[in-house]
């Protein structure tokens, strides 16, 4: 039977060799978009294929990702997170039933079992809940990513000019594609926590918001947005203000 899901990990550098030790699903095809690649040792299961890139950005390996994947539907991860296998179980058997879905969002779990985010299970996305979506949450028909020509910004994003905010941008282009998201609660990854202050420590983290309510609300929402925004984070923001009213283009 023809895989339905393929898991497309973006890995960099060293990192794939963390990678190694997954337990690779039979059931699943999975690519490695490797960027800062070294010599690969091979041994790799049938179903993991290894594609090196020259290109720095995780957006540029989500877009390529999008462009090669062989099966109905593409889940994106990064190569720090946990897969639980009773996550592909689930999803596996939840697929063929979302012919109405063109996205699908999972949750996150921390690693000690808190969830980031608390969703109900099935709510329909809009604009203002992409906003604290990440991308290793995000499932997604990768034929009608490519026929709606709906790809990830590359000025966002980690290695990016401006870190932060790519998935937010990617899910608003696919709202107005026509794209119908829903959650799925029962589907989880694990993540590393992060330091909240990490999020505002350059201008530049700061500018991302500008530049994804930009694209997300347009003008003059955007302004609306990033003023709500301030005042919710004025204090770890600091002087930093400024860039958050520098809208442009997400790329």
């Amino acid at each position: 039977m023809s895989a339905l899901l393929t898991v497309a990990v973006a890995v960099f550098g060293e990192r794939i060799a963390a990678v190694r030790d997954w337990a690779f699903d039979s059931r699943v095809q999975y690519l490695l978009l490797w960027q800062r690649p070294g010599e690969d040792r091979g041994g790799w299961p049938d179903n993991v294929t290894v594609l090196p890139l020259d290109t720095v950005g995780v957006t540029h390996s989500r877009n390529v990702a999008i462009t090669h994947c062989a099966t109905p539907w593409l889940w994106f991860m990064d190569d720090d997170v946990t897969l639980p296998a009773a996550s592909i179980d689930v999803l596996l058997a939840d697929l063929p039933q979302r012919a109405e879905n063109e996205i699908l969002i999972a949750s996150v779990l921390l690693p000690d079992g808190r969830a980031m985010k608390r969703r109900p299970d099935g709510l329909r996305y809009n604009r203002r809940h992409i906003l604290t979506v990440g991308t290793i949450q995000i499932i997604a028909q990768a034929d009608w990513l490519r026929r709606h020509a709906v790809r990830f910004p590359l000025r966002l994003g980690a290695g990016a000019t401006y870190p932060v905010c790519d998935e937010p941008v990617f899910l608003a282009r696919a709202l107005r594609a026509g794209a119908r998201i829903s959650h799925l609660d029962r589907v989880t990854v694990i993540h590393p926590e992060l330091r909240s202050g990490q999020q505002f420590a350059r201008p530049e983290f700061v500018r991302a918001r500008a530049i994804a309510f930009y694209e997300i609300f347009g003008v003059p929402l955007c302004l609306i947005a990033s003023l709500y925004f301030w005042a919710r984070h004025a204090r770890r923001i600091g002087t930093r203000w400024p860039a958050l009213f520098h809208y442009g283009k997400a790329g």
